[in-house]
């Protein structure tokens, strides 16, 4: 057993003794770097007889410690360079990702000015109009809503509706090119009328609205008015090729103030009843809304709830006029003219309810109603040995009606008429409306022996290539050019020319509105073929019609 006579400190000497004896090369390691170890030379050492192979030991587990030290720390380095290796690497890619990402952003940044730009672009083309890069429908709307918004107490504002007469006439016949250069022609001139805080949209294809800001009474909105009908009628409008074209408008005007706004619903409603009314006062005119229109159009309402109830509750009559062969004085036809009884206003004319059956779409039922109570009369007379003919009028949308063959050949099968007897009228500006569907409907009518007229003619274009196109049989002149016949030498030549030149297209000519001797007397003597109007008879119910058959 080793005794230990000397204190710590002095093994601690021994160690670093024995260490120069036997290692005098051997080197430590302090935090990485390389030092010599130094020991103080100790002076006197006294130790056992093991001391030898105990300091031997002790060396040995000293050099495995400082060994496995080391190899820990050469691990540690390496994994650290590793680390490094890995870090860089890292970077690295942290740098491509940065890269990649700012590309990306500038990339964003590019695509969203690109995608602002478009929806600039979208935005202007949804609220522009594309003919006359004026604002179209939706962005007048906006800006009528915001006026409405907008507090001005004691200030007005006014909105015309204006309308182009008869433009349809114009694309068919002129072409939808020319009809777009007038409409561009139009728009411009309108603005020539327009201030600086005026504001103005085309909202349909014949119809543009206008904004005025400052007009403060009616006065002045009769003054404006009065400006724009004049644009219509000093100059012509420009179509393609420096054409002129005549054209006229209609207008209603409403002026708002703004103490008292009304909805823009409200508004709209308000001046499309001042455009209707001024439709219906013959066009080329113009109408400022006021109570009694708001009225008007209240009755109109109540007049098609009436209307529907009277088509389920048969109120309608046919009166029929009778139309005098010249040569022989005798009737040779009538014409269907319907009436309606109304329960409380009593028996109302065509006029009176017409139009509002065009509008709320009953046109096409009363239509049927005509026809039907006609073939059934037709019926009835022939049955009775009167071999008499029934003229019916079709309205515009009666004629266009996909369905208008099928209906009038069932009424034909259903009374079992002689076709031939019936004969149905359109118009002149039905007519040209399209004028190849009026042929092919014509057409196809008369396979089943039909008869056609053209009524009003010289009212409308009266053109003669339309004319001799026309499948027509019948021509009627107008009641228009019958009232100075015998007087006005221009209004005789212009009948005189209708017949001739009817009758050289191998047409049959009837003259409306004959009410005196003399210009019965005329027509025959112009070899008039039939005339119709109160000289013979006014409309009347079947049984007095059947009557004048006798």
């Amino acid at each position: 057993m080793i005794k230990f006579e000397l204190p710590v400190s002095d093994y601690y000497a021994l160690i670093g003794l024995t260490i120069r004896r036997k290692w005098s090369n051997l080197y430590a390691f302090e935090r990485g770097k390389q030092m010599p170890l130094l020991l103080n030379q100790i002076s006197f050492i006294q130790y056992g007889p093991m001391g030898d192979i105990f300091l031997t030991v002790l060396l040995a587990a000293l050099v495995v410690a400082l060994c496995i030290n080391i190899t820990k720390r050469i691990k540690a380095e390496k994994r650290a360079d590793r680390a490094d290796a890995k870090l860089e690497e890292s970077y690295v890619d942290l740098k491509m990702a940065y890269d990649e990402v700012s590309n990306t952003k500038t990339e964003l940044f590019e695509k969203y000015d690109e995608l602002r730009e478009n929806k600039e672009q979208m935005k202007e083309v949804a609220y522009t109009d594309y003919l006359t890069k004026l604002p179209n429908r939706v962005a007048f709307m906006d800006k009528l809503e915001n006026e409405i918004k907008k507090n001005y107490p004691g200030e007005f504002f006014t909105v015309i509706d204006l309308d182009l007469d008869d433009f349809k006439v114009i694309n068919d016949t002129m072409g939808h090119l020319n009809g777009d250069a007038v409409i561009a022609s139009v728009a411009d001139r309108l603005e020539s009328v327009l201030g600086d805080e005026d504001f103005i949209g085309r909202v349909g294809g014949d119809e543009f609205i206008i904004l005025f800001n400052r007009l403060l009474s009616r006065d002045e909105c009769e003054k404006k008015a009065v400006e724009i009908m004049h644009i219509f009628s000093v100059e012509h409008f420009k179509a393609m090729d420096d054409k002129d074209v005549s054209v006229s408008a209609s207008m209603g005007v409403l002026v708002v103030s703004r103490d008292n706004c009304p909805s823009l619903q409200a508004l709209t409603r308000n001046l499309d009843t001042a455009l209707l009314v001024a439709k219906d006062s013959g066009k080329n005119a113009y109408r400022i809304f006021d109570n009694p229109m708001e009225q008007m159009m209240s009755n109109r309402v109540k007049l098609q709830a009436d209307m529907r109830e009277a088509i389920m509750e048969n109120q309608f009559e046919l009166y029929y006029q009778p139309q005098v062969n010249l040569k022989t004085n005798k009737v040779a036809s009538f014409e269907a003219l319907i009436r309606w009884h109304h329960p409380q206003k009593g028996l109302l004319f065509p006029d009176e309810f017409i139009p509002v059956a065009e509008e709320c779409g009953l046109i096409i039922e009363l239509g049927k109603i005509v026809l039907n109570k006609a073939c059934k009369q037709l019926a009835e007379w022939h049955k009775a040995g009167n071999k008499v003919m029934i003229a019916v009028n079709l309205s515009a949308k009666q004629f266009r009606d996909p369905f208008l063959i099928d209906y009038v050949t069932d009424m034909i099968s259903e009374y079992g008429i002689d076709p031939s007897y019936l004969e149905l009228e359109i118009t002149e500006t039905v007519a040209i409306e399209d004028v190849n569907y009026a042929i092919r409907t014509i057409e196809k009518l008369k396979q089943f022996g039909i008869l056609f007229s053209l009524d009003d003619f010289g009212t409308g274009y009266s053109s003669l290539n339309y004319l001799k196109k026309l499948p027509v049989d019948n021509l009627k002149i107008d009641k228009s050019f019958m009232e100075a016949v015998t007087i006005d030498n221009e209004d005789k030549k212009i009948v005189e020319t209708i017949i001739s030149l009817a009758q050289a297209l191998n047409m049959l000519v009837v003259a409306e509105g004959v009410e005196e001797d003399a210009q019965e007397e005329m027509l025959r003597r112009m070899n008039c073929n039939k005339a119709q109007g109160f000289l013979y008879s006014r409309p009347v119910p079947a049984n007095v019609a059947s009557t004048l058959l006798a």
